[in-house]
């Protein structure tokens, strides 16, 4: 069985490390790309870390950090600070992590966190399945086929973009066993939105929907 090789790489604080210069950095990742995935890691600072065409693995560390996977099947974590990850082309695993981010898959059929923070989470192009998680966030499937997926605890979250027929909000977590529990539970917001408020106290707002929108097909519980 052929191994693949993994190229490692840190991306050093230039406050507490003199001798990591860009074209360093600009090197390494390019030895990465030769030899396969790899694995960046960032600092307690603000960084910009693009991946490889590989399947790379990207770890934002502290500070508000901007995270890019690009090719390749990644995982993307944004840690601690306000941060902007996204996955770009393959098939990714997008975290936020904590603070308030801005997650995004993009290309392929991506799983994006928000994680904690009120986050703006977006699926991309892909059957995505999203997650708000803890914290008010605001929710985009975007294209195709997305699974919106809700827990107890997560806060009071907005989606902006839900299709009935194409996406579904998966409620699973709450351990509801009737589905009149959910449809039953959503009222007029703000005019032309809709509240689906859970027993959890946990409440989704669907941006432009009125209630009657919605059908039992369009959740999973």
């Amino acid at each position: 069985m052929e191994e693949t090789e993994m190229a490692r790489i840190k991306l050093y604080d230039p406050a507490t490390e003199s001798d990591s210069s860009i074209a360093d950095l600009v090197a390494a990742a390019d030895a990465a790309m030769a030899v396969g995935t790899a694995v960046l890691t960032g600092t307690a600072g603000d960084d910009k870390i693009r991946g490889t065409s590989g399947n790379d693995q990207i770890f934002g560390l502290g500070g508000d950090d901007e995270l890019r996977g690009k090719r390749g099947d990644d995982l993307v974590d944004g840690g601690d600070g306000n941060d902007r990850v996204r996955g770009d082309g393959g098939n990714d695993l997008v975290h936020g992590g904590s603070g308030n981010d801005r997650a995004l898959g993009k290309a392929g059929h991506d799983v994006v966190h928000g994680d904690g923070g009120n986050d703006r989470v977006r699926g991309g192009k892909g059957d995505d399945t999203v997650y708000g998680d803890t914290g008010n966030d605001h929710i985009w499937g975007n294209l195709g086929n997305d699974v919106l997926v809700f827990a107890p605890g997560d806060g009071r979250d907005k989606v902006h973009d839900f299709v009935s027929g194409a996406d579904v909000v998966d409620l699973t977590a709450h351990g509801i066993t009737d589905i009149n529990d959910v449809l039953g539970n959503i009222t007029v917001f703000n005019v032309n939105d809709s509240l689906l408020t859970l027993a959890s106290g946990d409440q989704i707002i669907f941006d432009n929907l009125l209630p009657g929108s919605f059908d039992a097909a369009d959740f999973l519980i």
